[in-house]
């Protein structure tokens, strides 16, 4: 897994808000990142049009505080990553 791509799709977004463990920004459209099923994906808001970023995961959990968000994913085969990015556009 590259936290580059997820800095990458972040960079420039608005944090919406985090909801069911799903992460809601706002780049050029409203956007959700979240688990579903086994794999972490990038869909519209409404969870349309999946692209997964990330496969074969036990679990991921999404947190947020003001405009600092943490992911902790946990791999099927085994460890845990965390990625902690904090959004500059407060608006």
């Amino acid at each position: 897994f590259r936290w580059s791509l997820t800095r990458s799709e972040l960079s420039g977004a608005k944090l919406d808000n985090v909801n069911q463990n799903f992460l809601y920004v706002t780049k050029d459209k409203k956007l959700r990142f979240g688990l579903v099923g086994d794999d972490f994906r990038k869909s519209d808001d409404k969870g349309q049009g999946y692209q997964p970023m990330l496969y074969d995961l036990k679990g991921a959990k999404i947190q947020a505080e003001e405009n600092l968000i943490k992911i902790t994913i946990d791999f099927d085969n085994g460890g845990e990553r965390v990625f902690i990015y904090r959004f500059t556009d407060t608006k």
